[in-house]
């Protein structure tokens, strides 16, 4: 399968090619040339089927013309090493929990694919790509993660001096090997800028040798898919045959962007609740060429398959403390999806679908409690995390800084 770019001013390329570039020469992002339809009999057998063999599934439908079917199930089998689990919240809210990987964090699914399918795209480990990303937290550390110790890969992940949660930072300084964390004293948004300022310099690029790691990445962004066709399953297994609608929470709209996917290829998904910010650090999503290239006409047809809900951070709080009242423990993320849903469903022809993407232990800190309210003792795992070594470069936010490290690291990890 080719892949082109949504700005519609490239050539059409191959997976290979789409994975080491990020980004088309237009800036567009890639997407299939055609999205495939799945059978009927496969949406009536999924109640029966582990989360692994469904994502084996999807993915040898849209990747068997590059990689064998063997290897895809290999890989499906080997990112999934980890439960997703549905929890029933209410008679009509099912809560699916992606956050029971290596950084508890929904990320660790599109990264371990990413990193299952490099050894199949030719990487030569005496080239290595080097992939680079600006992370607010959890993407960064399960790319960090699943990108340790591959042969032909480096990770460089910017992060800002304040906004990550110690759990969140822990887990990023602590890998070192291939790993390269970046404090920067800056924002978010001035981080991204900074990584976009780079990859603006297809020269360097080339001479670095970097290809993105966020979302944008056509082999990070496809694997997201197979939560959503998941989701669908856990619920139809619960013999709930009302109208599907998934709460998403909305960063930069990957997530959502996957599950449009997921219904093009045809999931029979009623519609999704887009919760949260539509536009995070008031710049626009970055997937957000891919969710307008699946709706050529416009606004009006996307609106038929997705409702948006915006919500004050007051408001999370009280979600997420309605939440824990009626006994379940949820990220703020994950609080905004379910208050969506609660705001929006008709209970009598709808069920709601709760992606919660962060294990809320990842942010106790962000969690705004009452004065009776206390949360439970953070596990032995976390808790290990802070007596490993941590180790970061720190920079300032001029993007002449990024550029001479990224330098020192290719000069570190040369052509032979």
């Amino acid at each position: 399968m080719l892949y082109y770019s949504t700005s519609g001013c490239s050539q059409a390329v191959t997976l290979r090619q789409a994975v080491m570039a990020g980004h088309a020469p237009d800036g567009g992002l890639y997407m299939p040339t055609v999205i495939p339809r799945l059978p009927k009999a496969f949406f009536n057998n999924m109640p029966d089927m582990s989360i692994s063999e469904i994502a084996y599934v999807v993915a040898n439908t849209l990747f068997s013309e590059d990689v064998d079917s063997a290897t895809l199930s290999r890989i499906s089998a080997d990112v999934f090493t980890f439960p997703v689990p549905a929890v029933r919240l209410s008679p009509g809210m099912t809560a699916i929990e992606l956050f029971h990987g290596p950084t508890a964090s929904f990320n660790d699914i599109g990264a371990r694919f990413l990193a299952g399918m490099l050894p199949h795209l030719n990487l030569d480990p005496a080239h290595p790509v080097n992939f680079l990303m600006a992370t607010a937290g959890d993407s960064g550390d399960a790319v960090a993660r699943a990108l340790h110790n591959v042969p032909g890969a480096h990770v460089t992940v910017l992060y800002p001096r304040r906004g990550l949660s110690r759990v969140q930072v822990a887990q990023l300084t602590s890998l070192g090997d291939n790993v390269t964390a970046v404090e920067v004293s800056a924002d978010i948004a001035q981080c991204r800028a900074m990584v976009d300022n780079v990859f603006s310099d297809t020269d360097f690029v080339k001479e670095a040798r970097l290809t993105p790691a966020s979302s944008i990445n056509i082999a990070r962004f496809l694997p997201q898919i197979f939560v959503y066709f998941h989701a669908y399953a856990c619920v139809r297994a619960m013999g709930d045959t009302r109208r599907v609608v998934i709460g998403v929470p909305c960063g930069n709209l990957g997530n959502l962007a996957a599950g449009l996917t997921a219904k093009r290829m045809g999931l029979p998904v009623s519609r999704f609740m887009a919760a949260g910010s539509m536009w995070p650090d008031g710049g626009t999503p970055s997937n957000m060429p891919r969710i307008a290239s699946l709706y050529p006409g416009g606004v009006n047809d996307l609106a038929a398959d997705v409702t948006t809900m915006r919500y004050t951070p007051d408001e999370i709080d009280r979600a997420a403390a309605l939440c824990r009242s009626a006994g379940y423990l949820i990220d703020n993320s994950g609080a905004t999806a379910w208050q969506a849903l609660n705001d929006s469903l008709d209970p009598s022809t709808e069920t709601g679908v709760v992606l919660v993407t962060a294990d809320p232990e990842k942010s106790y800190e962000t969690l705004s409690l009452s004065q009776d309210e206390s949360l439970p003792e953070m596990s032995a795992h976390m808790k290990q995390l802070f007596t490993r070594h941590q180790s970061s470069v720190k920079i300032g936010r001029s993007p002449m800084a990024l550029r001479r490290l990224l330098t020192e690291i290719a000069s570190n990890n040369p052509k032979q």
